[in-house]
């Protein structure tokens, strides 16, 4: 058995586009050919959208991974009760979170990826107690496109590494902002955390340079 929210939309469009690890991809939403008609479901992450000129709309969701849309309804699999190789797959209690998100243009002027983030990470505050407020920003990003995916620790404890990476399929020139790290030395690595050149920071901002849907990884040396 096979659960599905199904969402009927008035949107003409002849492919959806699916959020994935570090971009998206587009998809046919007819089944014109066999091969359209084998691909009964596609894998995504956090969203899927339906766009037509001026108006769209896209179904968020914060755990759930398989879509469909044909034509212009968007369905999402909730749940799926396979018995291999785990005979009691799905079985007990749920909790998730899904959201219809209409919108102005396609998923890039109706801000989707940027709505879909809100929904999977949402602001936590945390109350400090004592007499001092702290507010204060990790991070600021020029270009909305470029979104920053990863804060972590180096893998070898000698740093920070931070993530980024274009979302719209554009090339883009930006600053980043990192007032909180103003005179540390920062690097940009390969995906294994391989310094390959020194970044110019003034003033805890530094420039970098995009392809479409490239990923950079920085490393901050306090």
């Amino acid at each position: 058995m096979l659960l599905k929210a199904a969402f009927p939309l008035d949107i003409l469009c002849n492919e959806a586009n699916y959020d994935i690890q570090f971009g998206n991809v587009s998809r046919p939403t007819h089944k014109n050919t066999t091969w359209d008609q084998a691909r009964f479901e596609v894998c995504a992450h956090k969203w899927a959208d339906v766009s037509e000129a001026g108006y769209g709309a896209a179904v968020l969701n914060d755990c759930k991974y398989g879509y469909d849309v044909q034509d212009s309804v968007i369905r999402l699999t909730l749940l799926k009760s396979g018995i291999f190789p785990n005979p009691d797959a799905d079985q007990g209690e749920h909790t998730f979170t899904y959201s219809l998100l209409p919108h102005k243009g396609d998923f890039r002027t109706g801000r989707v990826i940027q709505e879909a983030y809100d929904l999977n990470c949402p602001l936590i505050s945390t109350e400090i107690k004592g007499d001092g407020v702290l507010s204060c920003s990790f991070l600021e990003i020029e270009n909305e496109n470029i979104l920053a995916d990863t804060v972590k620790c180096s893998e070898d404890g000698d740093g920070l590494i931070v993530r980024f990476y274009e979302s719209y399929g554009m090339r883009t020139n930006t600053h980043v902002s990192l007032p909180m790290t103003e005179g540390a030395q920062i690097s940009e690595c390969n995906c294994m955390e391989e310094e390959t050149n020194k970044v110019p920071s003034e003033n805890g901002r530094i420039a970098l340079t995009f392809k479409p849907y490239e990923i950079k990884t920085i490393k901050i040396q306090l």
